[in-house]
C-alpha cells in the first residue's frame, strides 16, 4: 500500500471528498488529516514556547486570534503553540450524515 500526500485548498478539498461520484471519504479513496502543528507536550516544549511568547509576542497576541484557534494550545497561562493563520475558519460536513 502506498500513501500519496496531496495538499488541497478548501474548495478542491470539499469537491474531492464529497462531490465526486466514486471518490472521496465514502469510498475510502481519501483519508484526510488536519494537522494542528502542536509541539509535543513536554515540559521543555512548554517552557520554550511560553518563554518566547512572553518575551517576544507576535503582533496583536492574543487578540489577533479567536478563542477557537487558541484554546487548544493554552493550558492556564502556558502557551504551547500559536496558530499559523487567523482564518477563515470552516466546517466541512456531509449532509447525509446529519
Amino acid at each position: 500500500m502506498a500513501l500519496e500526500a496531496v495538499a488541497l485548498d478548501l474548495h478542491p478539498l470539499q469537491q474531492t471528498l464529497f462531490a465526486q461520484k466514486g471518490h472521496g471519504a465514502a469510498t475510502g479513496t481519501w483519508l484526510s488529516s488536519i494537522p494542528t502543528g502542536l509541539p509535543k507536550r513536554t515540559s521543555q516544549a512548554r517552557r520554550w514556547t511560553c518563554t518566547v511568547a512572553k518575551s517576544n509576542p507576535p503582533e496583536g497576541f492574543s487578540d489577533a486570534w479567536t478563542d477557537s484557534l487558541l484554546r487548544m494550545q493554552q493550558f492556564g497561562e502556558t502557551v504551547i503553540g500559536l496558530p499559523y493563520h487567523d482564518g477563515p475558519e470552516c466546517l466541512i460536513y456531509r449532509k447525509d450524515a446529519l
